[in-house]
């Protein structure tokens, strides 16, 4: 039943995918909770931390060294991710690529790394507007609304088709 998974579609698959994979190629061992079952939702967790990682550094370029260092010895994002299983490092990492994208011009990426994070966790879609004001405020009237209509529809396709799941599925939104 979907209240036995509370996130959305694209979680749902970055999860489940390698976990059927596995399943394909070794039976039952792959569903367990034993070292395999686990690395195989803690592997695609360590995959997003890298995104988070690679966007963060982009965003400081000079300071990557010193970001690579402070970012792995921080034990909160270990504990969170990898010792307590909290899945907030997947929206993070997907918002972190968008604003990454819209720093560099590229509006429909961005659309579509929001998106994604959109069906991560929902909550992401409070930051719709303020990524929409920075697009009018960098490049105001026309220019803004040509890369707005771009970004907004990719946003919105991707949410649009990630939730079709759930509603065919009548799962209740609180």
């Amino acid at each position: 039943p979907p209240h036995y998974f509370p996130y959305g579609t694209a979680l749902y698959l970055l999860l489940f995918v390698p976990r059927w994979l596995a399943y394909q190629l070794l039976g039952a061992a792959a569903l367990g909770t034993g070292a395999l079952g686990l690395s195989l939702v803690k592997l695609p967790m360590l995959g997003l931390e890298l995104l988070l990682l690679h966007s963060l550094g982009e965003l400081a370029e000079r300071r990557s060294k010193h970001l690579l260092v402070y970012y792995w010895l921080n034990p909160i994002p270990i504990f969170i991710t990898y010792v307590h299983g909290q899945l907030d490092v997947a929206a993070m990492a997907f918002c972190f690529a968008s604003l990454t994208s819209l720093l560099k011009q590229r509006t429909v990426r961005s659309g579509l790394w929001l998106g994604v994070a959109t069906l991560c966790k929902f909550h992401v879609v409070a930051l719709v507007p303020f990524w929409a004001v920075f697009i009018w405020n960098r490049f105001f009237a026309r220019e803004a609304l040509r890369r707005l209509i771009p970004w907004g529809g990719t946003w919105l396709l991707v949410s649009a088709v990630g939730f079709i799941p759930l509603i065919l599925a009548q799962r209740v939104f609180y």
